[in-house]
């Protein structure tokens, strides 16, 4: 065991003096004396160095044959490392430029041989561990020898630089390529792998092109390609190849362009365009009043890019885009003072066509009354809250008292009833510009409302006094409500059906007009002596006379279209106490 140690010992010893003397001659090599050149000491050391290898035991390419008997003795590794050296040794006389740097590498690459035998060593069984002891003795001594030697310094260097250059080649085939820099009518567009990269690119582009101008839109760009050495990751990428080939073209343009939920809505002539656009699109639904809080359901974005010129907007083309196009269905909540009329007008509507989006809407709407209109929904649902004061009226309730000192369907009333009013703090909701909410944030009562006092009829009428309760005058189908239409105010509700059919009195009462009246044709008036006057109107003839007591569902005449009619109806209009008043509320 302890021959062992000293085997290793031994070795550890022959690897320092080596990296010694190899330290000291590579110095050496930069301080040879003035007198004496490089040539003549390598030739100095190339007679010595065969000799001392010959006494080492270790056989050189040009050595005797005869010499290698006193090489049997040693190990098979040892010898495989000797001959490595010695051949490394005798390539070195080719060499004659030598560098210190490269004599250091090697001396590194002989300590790295002198650890390996070492290791190797402790390896070996007690029955070889003389020999092998012998063998790493003379390996060590023919290093420190070579490595001192001038004559084999041009050959370090050599070995040394070869290694350095296999490096590079390899981390430049791992790291590197080659690529192709293209340059398109004095454009540079990029890095590609190969030429034809460039030319899929340009081709795509045109297809492109061509879709948005014709085959006269396309581009025929002068191609420039450069070979260079980049790194494998230094490629341009194709978009941004195809980017820099759109903008080859004078029909494209880089402009700002608004997008919203990622999708592109319109592109603007520059950023100026833009902003304006953003600012008029939100004073749409403010109104420019300072306070109001605008909100989208989805934010607006602004990106440049290249579109075709023919794709740029004005402001105002832009802002009827966002706005949105045609006109769709819609929910609106009627205000107080609002009219079938004034509904219709702000949202670009005949009565006509509001009545036909309504089923049984009359001209009686109230506040709070939610109608189907049609209007231009924006591409993004607008909000805006807004805090507004203001006064509003508190309807006043009616009481209903029965007295059999009036007739059954007589209405009298004994305490006028009237409005209050009240102060509000709310704010006011609206999406896409209507109104949908109020949420009352205050109120203070300024006038308390007052109620009012119906005394109602209940003894029993003579006969040719009304009941107050109306039928209708004939079955058929609603042609024309109650209201505005094209031919202007429409006072009554016609009622058509086939010529001849009978027109019946809607409640008890006397005939007072019987005959021809003006655009009425042949008219028909009857008071029902309880503050209630019907017209039956456009009748081909007449089944009563004036003065005449009927009873509620008499026959008073025969359908027609007398007068101004353009077809067979029954004008049907109903006053109460010398007003007007809508007939569908109160014959069904």
């Amino acid at each position: 065991m302890s021959e062992e140690n000293n085997t290793v010992a031994s070795c550890s010893k022959v690897e320092e003096d080596t990296l010694d003397i190899s330290e000291r001659n590579c110095i050496a090599t930069s301080e040879t004396a003035p007198g004496a050149s490089a040539d003549e000491s390598a030739s100095e050391d190339a007679a010595a160095t065969p000799l001392k290898a010959h006494k080492m035991g270790i056989i050189l390419p040009n050595a005797d044959e005869g010499d290698e008997d006193e090489d049997d003795d040693m190990p098979e590794d040892t010898k495989l490392w000797a001959k490595l050296v010695a051949s490394a040794a005798t390539a070195g006389t080719f060499i004659k430029k030598k560098t210190a740097s490269g004599a250091k590498a090697v001396v590194r690459a002989v300590r790295g041989i002198g650890r390996k035998i070492g290791a190797a060593s402790e390896r070996k069984t007690d029955a070889d561990a003389g020999r092998f002891k012998h063998g790493c003795v003379k390996t060590g001594q023919f290093a420190k020898e070579f490595v001192s030697h001038r004559r084999y310094r041009p050959m370090l260097a050599m070995c040394a630089t070869c290694v350095v250059a296999v490096t590079a080649v390899v981390i430049m085939s791992l790291n590197f390529s080659v690529g192709f820099e293209i340059i398109a009518n004095g454009q540079v567009l990029g890095i590609v792998d190969s030429e034809q990269k460039c030319v899929e690119i340009i081709d795509e582009v045109n297809r492109d092109f061509e879709g948005y101008f014709g085959e006269e839109g396309m581009i025929h760009p002068e191609i420039v390609s450069t070979p260079k050495l980049i790194a494998k990751d230094a490629y341009t990428p194709d978009e941004e190849i195809k980017e820099s080939v759109y903008q080859l073209s004078d029909r494209m343009a880089e402009v700002p362009v608004i997008y919203v939920d990622g999708q592109s809505i319109v592109a603007l002539g520059n950023m100026e365009d833009a902003d304006q656009l953003l600012e008029e699109f939100e004073n749409f639904y403010t109104n420019g009043t300072e306070g109001v809080v605008f909100s989208t359901e989805m934010p607006f974005e602004i990106q440049t890019e290249l579109v075709p010129m023919y794709d740029i907007k004005t402001v105002d083309e832009a802002l009827t885009i966002l706005n949105g196009s045609e006109k769709q269905e819609n929910m609106y909540t009627v205000k107080a003072g609002e009219t079938l009329w004034s509904i219709s007008n702000k949202y670009d509507l005949t009565v006509d066509e509001l009545v036909s989006l309504n089923d049984g809407l009359t001209e009686d709407i109230d506040i709070g009354d939610e109608l189907v209109v049609k209007c231009y929904v924006p591409l993004v649902a607008v909000t805006t809250t807004q805090r507004a004061e203001y006064s509003r009226k508190i309807s006043y309730e009616i009481e209903k008292i029965e007295t059999d000192s009036m007739y059954q369907g007589k209405v009298s009333i004994s305490q006028e009833g009237a409005n209050g009013e009240e102060y509000i703090v709310a704010d006011i909701i609206k999406e896409n510009g209507q109104e949908v909410r109020r949420d009352i944030i205050s109120s203070d009562i300024i006038t308390e409302p007052v109620t009012e006092i119906r005394m109602i009829g209940t003894a029993p009428p003579p006969t040719g006094y009304g009941t107050g309760s109306f039928i209708p005058p004939v079955g058929g189908t609603i042609t024309s409500r109650m209201g505005y239409r094209a031919s202007g105010y429409h006072k009554g509700l016609d009622i058509a059906n086939s010529y001849g059919t009978p027109i019946r009195a809607c409640d008890d009462g006397i005939v007072i007009t019987a005959g021809w009246e003006g655009l009425f044709g042949i008219l028909v008036k009857i008071d029902h002596r309880n503050g209630w006057i019907t017209y039956y109107g456009h009748n081909s003839s007449l089944n009563v006379r004036v003065g005449q007591t009927v009873k509620k569902g008499d026959v008073i005449a025969y359908m027609g279209s007398t007068g101004n009619s353009t077809g067979n109806h029954c004008h049907l209009e109903m006053y109460y106490n010398g007003s007007l008043v809508n007939p569908e509320k109160y014959i069904y």
